[in-house]
């Protein structure tokens, strides 16, 4: 085993442990989100923690994904795996991460969009203080923004690849109108 690979199967173990820690973090998540429910009052619980829970919830979600993909990526490059196995793996995470980290993504943003006013107040114990949660709210649109971009990058990249496969394929009207005029 040469020092690439001890380095490697460290990183994998580590990556690993970061995932563990991230699903205990949300089982933890779950219960509190349950459990607050009797010990709010409603109006708090309803129109103040249950907005701002829900978006953590999907936010730790995004975190176990990329402890998973961590782990995925140094998994298969500490094992050694061939390079048509590696690049099999590394392009089905791409693929996925493109549709997790663009649209669905966007979708999720959409509906916390729909609890803007909740998601900008600070919840206590007590009920709702008066004073503003510009973090949340900053957060939700950068992920908006980041959503958007990384949709608009998946979208560029499929036009490439059908443009591409267009353009080598002579019995393609693409193809056969290029050639003519140029």
């Amino acid at each position: 085993m040469d020092c690439d690979n001890f380095f490697l199967l460290i990183l994998t173990g580590i990556s690993f442990m970061i995932l563990a820690v991230d699903l205990k973090v949300l089982e933890k998540m779950f219960e509190e989100y349950f459990k607050l429910k009797f010990y709010l009052p409603q109006e708090t619980y309803y129109q103040c923690y249950k907005p701002q829970a829900e978006m953590r919830l999907v936010f730790e979600s995004y975190a176990i994904y990329s402890a998973v993909i961590c782990c995925a990526l140094t998994t298969v490059l500490a094992l050694n795996f061939s390079d048509d196995h590696i690049e099999f793996v590394a392009k089905k995470v791409i693929n996925i991460t493109f549709l997790i980290y663009g649209p669905v993504m966007f979708t999720l943003c959409m509906y916390g969009l729909k609890d803007i006013n909740a998601l900008s107040c600070i919840c206590t114990v007590h009920g709702i203080t008066e004073h503003a949660n510009y973090i949340g709210i900053f957060v939700l649109f950068s992920c908006i923004l980041f959503s958007i971009g990384v949709s608009f990058t998946m979208a560029m990249e499929e036009t490439l690849d059908m443009s591409n496969s267009a353009f080598r394929d002579e019995s393609s009207v693409l193809y056969r109108i290029t050639s003519i005029y140029f």
